[in-house]
């Protein structure tokens, strides 16, 4: 199996399994190659631990970091975002740049159109 770990669903690989990085636990054993897009140090080192192919998609990774919405805000104005929009922080998420993501993740055009 092959799997691409993004926060942004148009940024999902064709033929490969899409993974949110925010929500990882564990390497999955089944993968024969992973993809990471962003910046995930913890997902790369299960998987390069478990002795699966890892690569980083630099180009979208890029791309994606430099588009973020929360770019410039404190950790404690991006929770606020997240509570005006309602969505909880799973269990875990504590670091800021896991947190820019997920309120990215959120913001996307890829998500649905609104008033932001």
């Amino acid at each position: 199996m092959k799997l691409v770990y993004t926060t942004k669903a148009a940024e999902i690989k064709k033929g490969y399994a899409h993974r949110n990085p925010i929500y990882f636990e564990r390497a999955e054993p089944d993968a024969e190659h992973v993809t990471i897009v962003g910046n995930w140090p913890d997902v790369i080192a299960a998987y390069e631990k478990a002795g699966i192919e890892v690569s980083r998609d630099t180009a979208v990774a890029t791309q994606a970091e430099d588009k973020g919405k929360s770019k410039g805000l404190t950790v404690a104005e991006i929770k606020e975002e997240l509570a005006v929009k309602g969505i909880e922080i799973p269990e875990g998420v504590t670091k800021k740049a896991d947190l820019q993501a997920l309120l990215d993740a959120v913001d996307g055009p890829d998500l649905g159109e609104g008033e932001q």
